[in-house]
């Protein structure tokens, strides 16, 4: 049994860095393989990526609530649109990351979802692994 049951400010820091990182690998395959979605140097991406996950924390679950109809009926389908829309909006807060078309927002919305999913699935497989092993931070 854990004596611990919840995590310490320090493990939720480094979970924080560690989505922010994976987030910026997502957003830097996006701009390799969406033609329209590109940034001028590795701190404006880091930056996108920062705003890209405090919108997603802050402003994704009010436009969900308001467009949760569209959602339900689409089967999901609409978050894709609200992805986008927070990447065009991640676009105008950060220069130097240039978003240019909803098309273009649209597809590397979706590279992200994907690529972010993937590499979240990796890392969790890879830390549970290290810490069953004994290998991990707690260990």
């Amino acid at each position: 049994m854990n004596p611990e049951p919840f995590e310490t400010t320090g493990q939720r820091l480094w979970g924080l860095i560690i989505r922010w990182i994976l987030t910026a690998i997502s957003v830097w395959v996006a701009t390799r393989l969406v033609t329209g979605v590109d940034f001028v140097d590795w701190p404006s991406l880091l930056a996108a990526a920062l705003i890209l996950g405090i919108l997603n924390a802050l402003v994704k679950p009010i436009l969900i609530a308001v467009a949760l109809p569209l959602v339900l009926l689409t089967l999901g389908f609409m978050l894709l649109f609200i992805n986008a829309f927070l990447l065009m909006l991640t676009a105008n807060f950060v220069p130097g990351f240039h978003v240019s078309g909803f098309g273009s927002a649209l597809k590397a919305s979706l590279i992200i979802s994907l690529v972010s999913m993937i590499l979240g699935n990796l890392f969790r497989a890879f830390a549970d692994k290290n810490s069953a092993s004994g290998q991990g931070p707690d260990h």
